[in-house]
């Protein structure tokens, strides 16, 4: 149904979609590059957003805002979050390396080619207005529209089904990944996943999660744009990594988590 509304989009523009790819490749024509941005967005927000509200309204009625907990939370687990991201970069970044060594079968590989290939196509910028025209399509656009799919949704229907805490996070966090399409970032998006489920639970508003989901894709969009022989996705897959910062950014990630983790058991005991 989405699809089928943004090729009435396609049709409006004057754009022929014969093929996903297709919308890509528009990308390095100047005369089309801002269109297909904007089908791009609206395809993000009509598949992870509008439609999954409509099933809010269907299901919930007038408790969606209650259900998607849009409320405040301890302002100290955005700098937490955002360094267990951080230190967990380097672990990304191996696994990815890791992955890349494989000899994937074509079909496998190719959607990795793929996905860096309309990545690369997506993130050139010729100055500051593209730059803020891909912070908005790369970062706050996702941001907001895939938390609220995936931890906002999924990540609370499977919560109220299973009791472990961790089943849930886990579970909508390689579902996460999966949706990537990718399988050398399947891992390290499954991580970022797992982040953005534990930042969900810990505060319990999808505030928190949006926020990190938003300042990861910008930060990344914000050094592409200043360096854009960086390597675009987690990791750098041409340079061997050293496995012992990788050791050691992973063990400071675990400590960070369970300091937030006894932080928030001291906070609930406090409020009860």
């Amino acid at each position: 149904m989405a699809n089928g509304f943004l090729y009435l989009i396609s049709w409006y523009y004057n754009i022929e979609l014969k093929t996903s790819e297709n919308i890509f490749d528009f990308l390095n024509n100047d005369a089309y590059a801002g269109k297909i941005k904007v089908y791009i967005a609206l395809n993000h927000i009509l598949s992870f957003l509008i439609f999954p509200y409509v099933f809010l309204l269907i299901f919930y009625k007038n408790n969606v805002l209650r259900y998607l907990s849009l409320k405040k939370f301890n302002l100290w687990l955005i700098p937490l979050f955002l360094l267990l991201l951080f230190s967990l970069y380097p672990l990304m970044a191996y696994i990815a390396m890791e992955m890349n060594k494989i000899d994937w079968p074509p079909f496998i590989s190719g959607l990795d080619n793929m996905a860096m290939e309309s990545l690369t196509q997506l993130l050139k910028m010729d100055n500051f207005t593209d730059l803020l025209i891909n912070i908005t399509l790369i970062g706050i656009i996702p941001g907001i529209t895939e938390e609220f799919l995936f931890r906002g949704i999924i990540q609370k229907e499977l919560k109220n089904v299973i009791t472990n805490y961790h089943i849930p996070v886990w579970l909508t966090a390689i579902f996460f990944g999966v949706m990537h399409f990718q399988i050398i970032g399947l891992f390290p998006k499954i991580i970022i996943g797992a982040v953005l489920g534990y930042a969900y639970h810990y505060s319990g508003s999808l505030l928190l999660p949006m926020l990190i989901h938003i300042f990861n894709n910008s930060f990344a969009t914000v050094a592409y744009y200043f360096n854009p022989m960086s390597t675009i996705e987690t990791g750098s897959y041409q340079e061997e990594i050293s496995f012992l910062p990788v050791f050691l950014f992973t063990i400071m990630a675990l400590i960070i988590f369970n300091y937030i983790h006894t932080q928030s058991k001291i906070l609930q005991h406090a409020n009860e």
